[in-house]
């Protein structure tokens, strides 16, 4: 086999390990350790319940466990793509604002302390969701991945320049090699 043949066979290889890590291994963990996130949630809010600070009827409650229970069945569907499509569904964004609206008011009937306490985990809660979006999306890393290389090149590229220009091994990089290309690309250009 020539060196671009092996090349070729052994970066499929890699791809197909990267796929297989990626999709079934790394995406599983996280699915499971979303859903342990989201048991924990539900764990505080049953506890929290049962101490009576709020009752087990109370509609806030059973909406808070309802929106739990609907995470934790369906966090194997969480992803960029899944919330872009269901976002362009006809009506979804209405029902999507009147459903949190409704939470948020049945979250501002209730006293100031459980109020907080309620509404922390809500923001846990959405942060996790985020989380698992943001880290589990093969498309929320394609979109990701390119932007923050661009970020951190156009942040970081006029210091590494500087930085490398100013070190020996600059130096001696453009005097043996960069100097004498550069002299004979001016050689080639004039004849």
């Amino acid at each position: 086999m020539t060196t671009s043949a092996l090349l070729a066979v052994s970066t499929v290889i890699s791809l197909m390990g990267l796929w297989v890590v990626f999709f079934w291994l790394y995406r599983d963990y996280r699915v499971d350790l979303f859903r342990d996130r989201m048991f924990a949630l539900r764990s505080e809010l049953f506890e929290l319940a049962e101490s009576g600070a709020v009752s087990f009827n109370d509609p806030a409650y059973i909406a808070m466990r309802t929106m739990i229970n609907g995470y934790i069945r369906f966090a194997h569907r969480i992803s960029l793509l899944v919330i872009v499509l269901m976002s362009r569904k006809k009506g979804a964004k209405e029902s999507a604002a009147q459903t949190t609206a409704k939470v948020m008011n049945l979250l501002a009937r209730q006293p100031p302390e459980v109020r907080q306490q309620l509404e922390a985990i809500l923001g846990r809660m959405h942060f996790f969701v985020i989380d698992q979006i943001i880290l589990t999306s093969t498309s929320m890393w394609m979109l990701l991945i390119p932007v923050a290389t661009f970020m951190a090149i156009r942040a970081l590229g006029g210091k590494v320049l500087e930085l490398a220009r100013d070190s020996a091994f600059s130096r001696v990089l453009k005097t043996h090699w960069v100097t004498p290309m550069d002299s004979a690309a001016i050689i080639a250009g004039a004849n």
